[in-house]
């Protein structure tokens, strides 16, 4: 998609911010509702669109975890201290608060909102992401 707006409006547009607005809303509604796409088995995406059934409501300020988690906020290098150990966690969750369930004296369960991404092991104070959370 970003390839064809480069090639087919890019390009070409020419004049004020309104004109590239209007250029770049015939090419979304040819994008859309007239192109097939291969990857859509020759359909256009208005013909495969579904509503989610589920309301966004914005991006929460903060999570809530249950009682007996830790919580830790993720540092600006995807780094947690815990028991003045300090773990790499991923930096794609900087800033924000992870949910750490212990499971064992020697692991925790580490959770970003509901979902579990991996585990801390105290012994080593490594973090192991679970291989879902990890592709």
């Amino acid at each position: 998609m970003h390839r064809d707006i480069r090639n087919e409006v890019q390009g070409v547009a020419q004049g004020d911010l309104k004109h590239h607005e209007a250029l770049l809303e015939v090419w979304r509604q040819e994008f859309n509702n007239e192109r097939p796409h291969e990857a859509l088995n020759m359909k256009t995406p208005a013909e495969v669109y579904k509503k989610s059934s589920r309301k966004y409501n914005g991006t929460p300020d903060k999570i809530d975890y249950p009682g007996n988690f830790l919580e830790r906020k993720v540092n600006a290098t995807g780094k947690i201290r815990i028991h003045n150990q300090v773990i790499f966690i991923t930096t794609s969750l900087s800033g924000w608060t992870v949910g750490l369930e212990p499971n064992s004296p020697d692991e925790m369960d580490v959770h970003f909102a509901n979902l579990n991404i991996g585990n801390i092991n105290l012994e080593n104070c490594a973090f192991a992401p679970h291989p879902i959370a990890a592709q």
